[in-house]
């Protein structure tokens, strides 16, 4: 038991002489510190304008464009007939396919916007 005592007592003492040792700089004095953010510098991605809308679609070239799965069908259908018989005299050009919007065809987008004044781009599954 003596021994346990003197063990403990002799381990108190160390614990007190080493920690009493601080390497810490004291209070008053300053410290800067440098933040880094782990992710880096990100670019963002260019933006351009919005064209400005067409206030009426009489008269103009409307393409009406799909990913050509087969529920986009009815939509289109549907979507003509009305155009067709809200606006008599734009042209509804409904032959545009673009695939998956995962793989959009830049020619393709470039031809509509030469031959058409709007479109309307539908997505059916």
């Amino acid at each position: 038991m003596k021994n346990k005592l003197l063990a403990v007592s002799l381990l108190l003492a160390a614990g007190l002489f080493f920690g009493g040792r601080s390497t810490a700089k004291p209070a008053n004095e300053r410290v800067t510190l440098e933040l880094l953010n782990p992710m880096g510098v990100i670019e963002p991605a260019k933006t351009i304008g919005l064209t400005p809308r067409i206030p009426d679609l009489a008269g103009k070239k409307v393409a009406l464009l799909n990913n050509g799965k087969s529920g986009v069908r009815n939509l289109i259908t549907a979507l003509e007939e009305l155009l067709k018989q809200k606006y008599p005299t734009a042209t509804i050009l409904t032959q545009y396919k673009a695939g998956s919007t995962a793989d959009p065809r830049e020619e393709e987008f470039q031809k509509i916007a030469k031959e058409c004044d709007a479109f309307i781009f539908a997505i059916g599954d």
